[in-house]
């Protein structure tokens, strides 16, 4: 599973900044930014370039290797906030950042602003607080998510009978639509007999062991996944990726349907 931080610098350039201004915005006190007055940009405070001044800032209150803390630091969300002065900021130390940060109009760049120092200790103490903002902004869904008796799963497990001539859906796929976790989606499928819930395979195409319906013989199971056109063979152990219909596309069929 992606940390978080790999799950942030997976998302596009536009992503990312929406995720920042959002944190921006759920910071205590009522002004908001005007978003349009100027381009704001991603900027690390700790730059991406390890320079002298900012080697021994990282190393001024703890004795550590510069370069592993700076490639363990430097793309943490404590290290990230939003600017329009990018190019002016560059690799200044932070001395030099804070005095232009001085002008901002953005809450999360107050602290840095006033900030004694910038290292392991102050970045971690920034991501805790935006990681904690970001949790009560975008929580994930309950592990205890009933889903049998809603309306909106039934839906869902109902479209399965009518998935493409070979296509096949993923668990991770079916619980995201159903906006529930993984167990609660495959308890919805092993209580419902619904057409279909055979071509629910792993997010690699592989296939799920654990469900009643392959019963431990896998070999038969292949066989019918052969006759459904979602293996070539029953040789195979990965059914084709361009086969799996997608969350948004199985969406739609359960918007069509």
């Amino acid at each position: 599973m992606n940390s978080p931080c790999q799950e942030f610098w997976n998302q596009r350039q536009a992503q990312r900044q929406f995720v920042l201004r959002r944190l921006e915005e759920a910071l205590p006190g009522h002004e908001r930014p005007d978003w349009t007055a100027c381009r704001y940009t991603l900027e690390h405070v700790m730059p991406q370039h390890l320079t002298k001044e900012w080697m021994i800032e990282l190393s001024s209150t703890v004795e550590e290797d510069a370069t592993v803390a700076h490639q363990e630091l430097v793309h943490l969300i404590g290290n990230i906030t939003l600017t329009c002065d990018n190019s002016v900021l560059s690799d200044h130390p932070l001395s030099r950042k804070q005095e232009i940060l001085q002008t901002s109009v953005l809450k999360m760049n107050r602290k840095i602003e006033a900030a004694n120092g910038w290292n392991r200790q102050t970045i971690s103490d920034r991501s805790s607080v935006l990681a904690k903002l970001a949790i009560d902004l975008w929580p994930g869904p309950l592990e205890s998510t009933p889903v049998d008796d809603d309306e909106s799963a039934k839906a869902v497990m109902g479209v399965l009978q009518f998935l493409p001539s070979g296509g096949w859906v993923s668990l991770d796929d079916l619980a995201e639509l159903l906006e529930c976790s993984i167990e609660a989606a495959r308890g919805l499928l092993v209580a419902s007999a619904v057409p279909g819930r055979e071509r629910v395979l792993r997010s690699d195409g592989s296939i799920e062991t654990d469900f009643p319906w392959v019963a431990g013989d896998v070999s038969a199971y292949k066989s019918s996944l052969v006759g459904a056109g979602v293996l070539d063979d029953s040789t195979m152990k990965h059914a084709p990726s361009g086969r799996r219909v997608s969350a948004e596309a199985l969406g739609q069929l359960v918007g069509g349907s």
